[in-house]
């Protein structure tokens, strides 16, 4: 992409979309197969710059609908036992003893003697 040199917008084709300049037309780049690697060199750079500037479409194998993450935490449905937790989901940490469930899986985890349990004597 170029930029306008009257108001510098960038130019995706040959005349600018705010002012309508017209940029003058690119010189031959050689045989065919030259131009169309050229092309898609520049429009692969296009996508790669407007995808840095403007972010990708968010998608989300954990939360697929944004809008349904009442609690923020990048969770919801299946993955999400307590929407108004964000300390509660599948992937937690569930710490051992405290009587919560934080790893969904329906108790909490058990304390072991590595983590301050008893040791079974």
């Amino acid at each position: 992409m170029n930029r306008c040199p009257q108001c510098a917008s960038f130019v995706p084709a040959h005349v600018c979309p705010e002012c309508d300049h017209r940029l003058p037309a690119p010189r031959d780049a050689g045989p065919g197969w030259v131009r169309r690697a050229v092309n898609a060199a520049v429009s692969a750079g296009a996508v790669l710059t407007l995808a840095a500037c403007y972010g990708v479409p968010y998608e989300d194998e954990y939360c697929p609908d944004p809008s349904s993450d009442a609690d923020g935490d990048g969770y919801c449905g299946e993955f999400d036992c307590d929407e108004g937790d964000p300390e509660r989901h599948d992937f937690a940490y569930d710490e051992p003893g405290d009587g919560v469930d934080q790893d969904c899986d329906g108790a909490d985890a058990i304390p072991t003697p590595t983590d301050g349990g008893p040791t079974g004597m």
